[in-house]
């Protein structure tokens, strides 16, 4: 059936039932949401570097930290996600 001992990755979810597809599809999910704040964090960050020489520095200074605090609190609801449901099974 399998030429030189190759295997399909179906095989590995094979014996998963519902709780566990909807862990692993949770944790993918909290995985990629994560993953996807790391350059927007950059972005931000070098916006911030970059407003330091304008005039108006003190008035953004304010919104990016607001912004910096909402995408930390998605990364970490993200992070709990990709992880917690696995703690699970």
């Amino acid at each position: 059936m399998f030429e030189n001992n190759e295997r399909s990755y179906l095989l590995f979810f094979r014996a998963a039932d519902s709780v566990d597809i909807t862990a692993i599809v949770l944790g993918t999910l909290g995985a990629i949401v994560s993953g996807l704040t790391v350059p927007y964090f950059n972005y931000i960050f070098g916006t911030l570097i970059n407003s330091a020489n304008s005039d108006n520095f003190s008035h953004k200074i304010p919104k990016l930290c607001e912004t910096l605090l909402v995408l930390t609190a998605i990364a970490v609801v993200a992070g709990i996600v990709q992880v917690k449901p696995l703690l699970f099974l």
